[in-house]
């Protein structure tokens, strides 16, 4: 008998998740992927022998997939997604202002703000929690994601030939991750 099948086994399962940005927990996200941890594999010779060495480490980017339960307004999926943007620090250049774009990326602002609404938080930033969840709904695995940074945002697509929900995708760049 498969261990799926006994009634005191409750394996995870892929559907039960939540995202959460800051406090804020994001009821909008279709599906995310989990974080992945890469090395860089150093080659070395020595007469006729290679040895591999580990190199530097580092942190893949993750990807948010949202819809949009609400269709329009300031807390629709797609106006919180263009806020974010916007308050990552970069400016739409526009006739007689200053055309310059803003270089310098604030996760506070660009994470945790837009989606808690509170735009005066002094707090830790826009940390980003995966969590994933049990039948009863209690967090058995986390993972905490330091220093994100908006690395793409797609729009979703439109079709006169679906009916299929628009779908927003978030690309994120992190410094590192933890698990708890």
């Amino acid at each position: 008998m498969a261990f799926w099948n006994d009634q005191w086994s409750a394996p995870k399962q892929k559907s039960r998740f939540v995202v959460k940005i800051g406090e804020e927990t994001l009821f909008n996200v279709k599906s995310v992927t989990k974080p992945k941890y890469s090395v860089d594999v150093k080659e070395y010779t020595l007469l006729n022998h290679k040895f591999k060495y580990p190199g530097i480490p580092a942190w893949d980017p993750i990807t948010i997939v949202f819809v949009d339960p609400r269709g329009q307004g300031v807390h629709a999926t797609e106006s919180k997604l263009y806020e974010m943007i916007m308050k990552s620090g970069y400016n739409i250049p526009t006739a007689g202002k200053d055309t310059a774009i803003e270089k310098a990326s604030n996760a506070e602002l660009s994470f945790e703000n837009v989606w808690s609404g509170n735009s005066n938080t002094g707090g830790h930033g826009g940390n980003i929690l995966i969590q994933q969840i049990n039948a009863d709904g209690k967090a058995t695995d986390t993972w905490s994601l330091f220093g994100p940074v908006i690395k793409s945002i797609s729009f979703g697509d439109l079709a006169y030939d679906s009916d299929d929900l628009v779908e927003y995708t978030l690309e994120v760049e992190y410094d590192y991750a933890t698990f708890k």
